[in-house]
């Protein structure tokens, strides 16, 4: 697509391209921020309502506009410059020219312009739009040298952690080249136990109290093998994990990895979920660090020693908890760490319950990066064939199986097995839990559209439909056809009033009833199937299937469901 230069230029200006380079205008003259310039003094400022810039230093005196700013401040031509300068202006899909060889992130020439870059960023999510610098943890070599910074940005919204990294000419954003040194490197002695803890704010804490040879992994309990350990390799660590699930996870990880001498895990039971070393510090507070030390230690002490082999046993918690609600769903025989996760058969695709209670599903290599934010390793350990993310989806794949997923009308949420078919409900009905009152509106309504006689039809349809429903019984037989003049609500009744009782969810099968559709699985998700203002077909065959099949929904118990692109299933 082409792009419109002047568009871009009024909705750009140049204190936007100084800030997403990480170069923070205040609205008076800076030190020159362009390339090549070692200025010292406020030389450069911005002009022409900030649309244009101008150096006013002897040895630079460059000039221009919007476009020229970002061609020299990222080292880019023209056609480049104006797609980028597209994006931030809100003009979507715009192409990077592909006849130029992307050097991949921008380079920074100090560790705090690249980490305003990454604020620049990070605001773009308007989630985190009020986003601001709260935290920096330095990654330093044995030398004591900075090689890469973690950054916390903290918003309304939560918190936010992005890293850079030092290249030879400058700082990027994004993760070094290689491995990460382990936390506080060059402060771990030679001597003594080494302690470990998931993240660097539990690090610094337990620094802070006295503790010496605290150290901690980049990018906490998601990726530890991205660490180097051969530094502290054969020492004798403890690990204070968190509190969680995860942080016996990264602690079972973080062991193997070490390969150390010995190795005490602690975690702190008797706090709430999720707290680590600083809220336990945090919980302390009225006693001094040194008596504090003391108690840690002693807790230390009386530790058992952990076998680094030992398998994580992890439950989803979420899952577990839904599971035990769902009345006549199936337990399955498979290892409690599978609870929640499932495989498909027909779309090779494996479904994981989300902490919202949904069931989401993803391909393979999306289930593999789920997994390692999960805190699994991608990696083989010595000695073993297959990684714990290979070995988790092999689990899945022999344990968990199911042939359909999905709703299913009249299923609550849960994984089932009838007549030799395993199947996964994703959601539920909403069954409405009646109440005695008055129900004046809509008893008018109906009066006014039917006879008493055909209302006495009407609630015994509805009671029937609801009851059955509720009790989670199947009921063959409930059919209902409204017949009147255009405009008498015969479609306000269905959706506002039969929906809602039969569980709120309605599907449409007259395609499929007339002979236009041989697919039918979407039907399986609504108990109303509701036809109305399609136009009635006129062909003999069509209105004789369309007969049939009303008879075969309203008395089979059992129904084909065929699904497009994969082989049917009864259900």
């Amino acid at each position: 697509m082409s792009i419109d230069k002047e568009e871009v230029k009024a909705r750009v200006d140049c204190k936007q391209v100084l800030f997403q380079h990480g170069i923070d205008y205040q609205g008076r003259d800076i030190s020159c921020p362009l390339p090549g310039h070692e200025d010292k003094n406020p030389s450069f400022g911005l002009c022409h309502d900030d649309k244009g810039f101008k150096c006013y230093g002897s040895k630079c005196g460059e000039s221009g506009d919007v476009f020229k700013l970002e061609m020299l401040l990222a080292g880019v031509d023209f056609q480049t410059a104006l797609a980028r300068l597209a994006k931030i202006a809100g003009i979507e899909d715009v192409p990077t020219p592909s006849n130029k060889k992307q050097d991949g992130p921008k380079l920074h020439p100090t560790p705090d312009r690249a980490a305003k870059a990454q604020l620049w960023s990070v605001k773009q999510d308007e989630r985190y739009e009020d986003a601001k610098i709260t935290l920096k943890h330095d990654y330093r070599n044995k030398d004591s040298e900075l090689v890469a910074r973690v950054i916390r940005f903290d918003s309304s919204s939560g918190k936010v952690y992005r890293p850079i990294h030092k290249e030879k000419d400058g700082w990027k954003s994004g993760d070094p080249a290689g491995k990460w040194p382990v936390y506080r490197l060059p402060e771990i002695s030679n001597e003594g136990i080494v302690y470990i803890f998931e993240g660097e704010k539990c690090a610094d804490a337990a620094a802070e109290m006295g503790l010496t040879n605290c150290t901690t992994s980049s990018h906490g309990y998601r990726s530890p093998e991205i660490t180097d350990w051969n530094t502290i390799e054969g020492r004798e660590i403890v690990i204070l994990a968190d509190n969680d699930d995860a942080g016996m996870i990264y602690a079972r990880q973080v062991a193997k990895l070490v390969k150390p001498k010995t190795v005490k895990i602690i975690k702190f039971s008797d706090m709430p979920e999720k707290s680590d070393i600083a809220d336990w510090i945090e919980d302390h507070d009225t006693m001094d660090f040194d008596a504090l030390a003391d108690k840690l230690q002693k807790i230390i002490d009386d530790a058992e020693y952990a076998d680094p082999d030992e398998k994580p046993n992890t439950r989803d918690k979420n899952a577990n908890e839904i599971q035990a609600e769902r009345g006549n769903a199936i337990e399955v025989d498979a290892p409690k760490r599978l609870d929640g996760y499932y495989y498909a058969t027909k779309t090779k695709q494996y479904v994981a319950l989300n902490k919202m209670g949904r069931y989401i599903d993803r391909s393979a290599n999306q289930f593999k990066r789920f997994l390692k934010n999960k805190g699994y390793c991608a990696k083989c350990m010595e000695e073993e064939q297959l990684s714990e993310v290979d070995q988790f989806l092999v689990d899945l794949e022999e344990y968990k199986d199911v042939e359909y997923i999905g709703p299913l009308a009249g299923r609550c949420l849960g994984f089932y097995e009838e007549n030799g078919v395993r199947f996964l409900v994703t959601n539920s009905p909403k069954i409405i839990q009646p109440e005695p009152g008055e129900w004046s509106t809509i008893r008018h309504m109906l009066t006014s559209i039917f006879t008493p006689d055909e209302l006495v039809y009407l609630h015994g349809w509805l009671k029937v439909g609801y009851e059955a429903l509720a009790a989670g019984h199947l009921m063959p037989g409930q059919a209902m056809a409204i017949v009147g003049p255009k405009d008498c609500f015969k479609s306000f009744i269905q959706r506002e009033i039969m929906t809602p009782i039969l569980g709120g969810r309605s599907q449409r099968p007259y395609q499929f009833m007339s002979g236009n559709s041989q697919f039918n699985s979407d039907l399986f998700a609504g108990e109303h199937l509701m036809i109305e203002d399609e136009s009635a077909s006129t062909d003999i065959r069509a209105r004789r299937n369309m007969g049939a099949l009303i008879k075969n929904f309203t008395v089979n118990v059992d129904q084909r469901c065929h699904a497009k692109g994969q082989d049917a299933v009864m259900l």
